[in-house]
């Protein structure tokens, strides 16, 4: 169709890319791909607070006690193609999309408190970034 395009990735590009095939209530349509990259691990800086919260009807079961985790991270290895790409990855995914080297960020992680009193991370914190409709 006329102004859409078909990228492919390069060896390099593949390493760092992640897809997840959504068939939920999908009613024998296609498979939704969600496709997004990811580079740099994240390294903790400071846990800044964690509090417990229960909730009578959580996400998974009744009584759910979650934990929430603030902390201030920094993305470690922020490879060059990310760096020197960031005016264009910004253009497609919003302001602030690359993560600098020596940056320190905010984020609140969310885990699930289990009968067993063992935390299991809550799958749906994970944040993927979509490029921005125009």
């Amino acid at each position: 169709q006329s102004g859409i395009y078909r990228y492919d990735l390069t060896d390099l590009g593949r390493e760092y890319w992640f897809q997840s095939i959504d068939n939920r209530g999908n009613s024998g349509r296609k498979p939704f791909y969600n496709s997004s990259f990811c580079y740099g691990p994240k390294k903790i800086v400071k846990v800044k607070d964690i509090t417990e919260k229960t909730y009578e009807s959580g996400l998974y079961r009744k009584n759910q006690t979650n934990v929430y985790v603030k902390i201030d991270y920094q993305v470690l290895d922020t490879p060059d193609w990310a760096l020197n790409g960031q005016e264009k990855i910004d253009n497609v995914y919003g302001e602030d999309s690359v993560y600098l080297p020596n940056k320190t960020y905010p984020d609140t992680i969310t885990f699930i408190k289990g009968d067993d009193g063992e935390l299991y991370h809550e799958p749906l914190a994970y944040y993927l970034m979509k490029p921005r409709s125009t």
